[in-house]
Formats: structure tokens, C-alpha cells, sequence
């Protein structure tokens, strides 16, 4: 399909991936629903349900990683637009994968911004023990924005690596 022929439309083009996926899953033929499903977060990364299925359909074949990864990713960027889709899909992703690293340093701030720094801190805290270099400095970071402090932002300077 060329640029030029794409839907202008995009609630045609929304109902068009969701009935093109629901065909696939119809006969039986889950991967091509699942690249259908990749696709549609590709083109619509702000349209939760896409994100949401294609984790469904990861769980569904036994790839817990997968769905994860899914979720982290998808929560990351509808988090931006629609803050509460987002805490809900970065905890699906924590869900399956407790010590999700993307995933839990996506989430603080989301927290924060909703007012919940106190757990923004613990998640940051439960991983934090497993964390080097950049990673480290990010999440020490994003303590000292989630519970500004002495404490925390010698922490977070004092962090190896810190320029």
C-alpha cells in the first residue's frame, strides 16, 4: 500500500485492522492476527486495544517475555496521551514480569504525575539493586524527582559513571 492510498479515515482504518485480526483468529491463524495486531500498533501507537490484543495473543501462545515487552512498550506511549490506559498497561507488563526494568522506569514518573510518589519510589527501590550505569543514573533520577531529598539526590549524584 503507497503513502498516497493509505485511509484517510482513521476510524476506517481502525475498524479495518481490528475486523482484518479478527478474521486471522476466526479461521484459526493466530500469528498472521498477531502481525496484523504489530502493525496496527505501528501505525495507531496511541490506540491502547492494539497494544492490549497483541499481548493477549503473545499470552495465548505461552510468550509471557513477549507480551511483556508489549505492554512496556505500548504503556510507554499511550502513557503520554492518556496517562491512566498507560499505569494500566505498564502494570500488566509488571505483572508478568516483576523486575521489568523498561517497563518500572516508564511507570514512576506516570505515577508521580498522579500524585502516587510514595509507590513510584518503592518500584524504583525493588529494582534498583540489579541496575549499572545508565540505568542506575535513570532510576536514581527518577527517585529524586518521585521524593525530592538530601537523601535521594545525593544518591543520585554520587551515582558511578555520573557526569
Amino acid at each position: 500500500m503507497l503513502w498516497r492510498d493509505r485511509p484517510k479515515d482513521a476510524g476506517g482504518a481502525l475498524a479495518s485492522f481490528r475486523h482484518a485480526a479478527a478474521e486471522h483468529l476466526h479461521k484459526g491463524l493466530v500469528e498472521r492476527a498477531l502481525c496484523v495486531y504489530l502493525q496496527a500498533r505501528r501505525e495507531f501507537p496511541l490506540e491502547p486495544v492494539f497494544h492490549m490484543e497483541a499481548a493477549r495473543v503473545h499470552l495465548a501462545r505461552g510468550r509471557r517475555a513477549d507480551a511483556a515487552i508489549v505492554l512496556a512498550e505500548g504503556g510507554r506511549a499511550v502513557g503520554r496521551a492518556r496517562r491512566a490506559d498507560g499505569i494500566e498497561m505498564l502494570r500488566g507488563a509488571l505483572g508478568l514480569q516483576p523486575g521489568h526494568v523498561q517497563a518500572t522506569l516508564a511507570l514512576a514518573p506516570l505515577l508521580r504525575e498522579e500524585g502516587q510518589r510514595k509507590e513510584a519510589r518503592q518500584l524504583l527501590e525493588r529494582i534498583e539493586p540489579s541496575l549499572r550505569g545508565a540505568t542506575l543514573r535513570s532510576a536514581r533520577w527518577e527517585m529524586f524527582r518521585a521524593v525530592p531529598g538530601i537523601r535521594a539526590g545525593w544518591r543520585w549524584m554520587t551515582t558511578p559513571g555520573r557526569r
